[in-house]
């Protein structure tokens, strides 16, 4: 298996005052990316964009807007565009704290939603990279805010929006955060499917010992399943919270779509549920398989030590240096002990076969 190291030292944030604008994720050099996705029914434009164009994008109430940020270490970008959308100080705190657990928030005029998004399992590295996922959407324009690592899984949101006629362009912003939010819990579903098909082969392996698993593969599926834990168990909280929306940004055309949304995480957190114990079972029979290969050593062990226990018994009396021995004058007596002692091995032996120890 493939090993990776890994810097997982967060920063810290101890003594800073509430809403402190600070990216609490790994050191990037890469460039933070505005990509802006501007339709209606009719058009789509995609185009990257300055900060400095922002204001006047964000004024333009006649199109749908998903302005995309690759780059949440880019703490300028990220406060600067919150600002201007009048993003609470807790809540650009948030975004920045790639850590945040999963939540939702909801205010007057504009709504929060933090998730984590799992990419696509290395099955080989026994590892999925995890990212922090922002989402703010305010009237007509929502905005994502992405660390910089793998890309994302948004590529089939972007080839369906690019469709006239789509329901990503026939319908409000509220249904595109829907399809973002819904592609992530499908990779989700995908990533619990594939992990169940590897712990399925490795629990039929460990039954018919045909392979020898490293305790890696086995402690690896267990971080993938409690980084999906801690990502797919929030959002039972944060369904229900949705659902019952104090505010109108999610229009009663598409409630029917969050609904369905609210299925899948359960469905996700079941298959969950299952995994972890098939994973513990799986690692009850590493272990037990461990405990059988050292048995088999220490019983290998004894037989060999309970064989020659007589035997330097017998040894070790006739190598004693007294004169009043008689045994010791036998002219044949070498020779019979050697049978002697080959005779009660192979008893020994043929006893243990009769047990069935052997």
């Amino acid at each position: 298996m493939a090993k990776h190291k890994k810097s997982n030292k967060r920063i810290s944030k101890k003594g800073l005052p509430p809403g402190a604008h600070v990216f609490t994720g790994e050191n990037n050099l890469n460039p933070a990316i505005l990509t802006v996705h501007q339709y209606d029914s009719e058009s789509l434009e995609n185009y990257k964009v300055r900060l400095d164009e922002l204001p006047d994008l964000f004024n333009n109430k006649e199109r749908k807007i998903w302005l995309d940020l690759d780059g949440v270490h880019d703490v300028e970008k990220v406060v600067y565009i919150c600002e201007n959308l009048g993003i609470h100080l807790l809540h650009q705190e948030d975004i920045l704290n790639v850590y945040q657990r999963p939540k939702l928030e909801e205010e007057e005029d504009y709504t929060l939603l933090i998730i984590k998004m799992i990419h696509r399992i290395d099955a080989q590295a026994m590892e999925a990279e995890v990212e922090q996922l922002g989402l703010i959407i305010k009237n007509n324009v929502l905005i994502s805010f992405q660390e910089t690592k793998q890309g994302d899984v948004f590529d089939p949101v972007r080839e369906r929006l690019k469709r006239t006629g789509s329901k990503l362009r026939e319908r409000g912003v509220d249904y595109l955060l829907y399809a973002l939010f819904d592609v992530v819990v499908d990779s989700y579903l995908e990533n619990l499917v594939m992990l169940e098909e590897i712990m399925e082969s490795m629990e039929d392996e460990m039954i018919i010992e045909t392979v020898h698993y490293d305790v890696h593969n086995i402690l690896g599926l267990k971080k993938i399943l409690l980084e999906h834990k801690k990502a797919i168990l929030p959002l039972k909280e944060i369904m229900p919270k949705l659902l019952r929306t104090r505010t109108d940004w999610i229009s009663e055309n598409n409630k029917r779509f969050y609904m369905d949304l609210h299925d899948h995480v359960l469905m996700a957190y079941e298959m969950l549920e299952s995994q972890l114990d098939l994973q513990n079972t799986i690692k009850d029979m590493y272990l037990n398989r461990i405990n059988k290969d050292m048995n088999s050593v220490m019983k290998v062990l004894t037989i060999i030590s309970t064989v020659f226990i007589p035997l330097t018994f017998i040894v070790g009396v006739y190598g004693m240096n007294f004169k009043n021995m008689p045994e010791l004058e036998a002219q044949h007596g070498y020779y019979y002990t050697l049978a002697g002692m080959l005779a009660i091995a192979m008893m020994l032996f043929g006893y243990f076969k009769w047990k069935k120890w052997i």
